[in-house]
């Protein structure tokens, strides 16, 4: 036997060992016996001190943390519904307050805990205020610390004051079709009520740099 022909084989032995050993390992998985894990925190301090300071303000309703939006509103009607799912589906919001039927009341997103950039946790908050506006849902933009925030009661006095935006309205019977900004259109396509802390407060504004 030539040692081409010796190479061929046992380049074929090889092969045919390295398929059955993946097909044993398809049947018999390896154990987890043996896995180990570390503990992670689902919430830091800074974000458990707002949670206490919403529940404060917002007494005896749930105040739940790191909400996906897809928890939070469902598409009512779409052009294209595919892709308002996955834009639904990249975005969440920090801190959702619910009503006493579980429905969600106001939403709350800490800029310090996604970017350092500001104008872009602007657009970001735009558009989940689009999505969450279209839903009758209000969006809160907060600062990072609890030292930045009002009273509690304060906090929960003009937010009631303001209110929710209205929902926006589903397809009618009319034929010319009706497509809901917060699903499809981007940041620039529309323009935003998003509401931060100052606009709340009726406070002045920095000037930007």
């Amino acid at each position: 036997m030539s040692i081409a022909w010796l190479v061929l084989l046992l380049a074929a032995l090889a092969a045919a060992a390295f398929f059955f050993y993946r097909q044993r390992q398809q049947r018999h998985p390896a154990s987890s016996r043996n896995d180990r894990y570390s503990a992670k925190e689902p919430i830091t301090p800074a974000q458990y001190s707002l949670m206490l300071y919403l529940q404060e303000a917002f007494p005896g309703q749930p105040v739940l943390f790191n909400v996906p939006l897809s928890h939070v509103v469902t598409i009512r009607h779409a052009d294209d519904r595919r892709r308002a799912q996955a834009r639904l589906a990249g975005h969440w919001v920090d801190f959702v307050v619910c009503q006493d039927d579980g429905a969600p009341q106001f939403a709350f997103q800490v800029d310090a805990y996604h970017v350092n950039n500001a104008e872009e946790a602007r657009r970001t908050a735009a558009l989940r205020h689009r999505i969450l506006g279209s839903a009758g849902v209000r969006l809160l933009r907060l600062k990072k610390s609890v030292r930045d925030m009002p009273p509690p009661h304060v906090l929960r006095s003009r937010l009631l004051d303001v209110g929710a935006p209205a929902p926006m309205p589903t397809m009618n019977s009319e034929p010319a079709p009706v497509t809901l900004p917060g699903a499809l259109q981007s940041p620039a396509e529309a323009p935003s009520d998003s509401m931060s802390l100052t606009d709340l407060m009726g406070l002045p504004r920095e000037p930007r740099q």
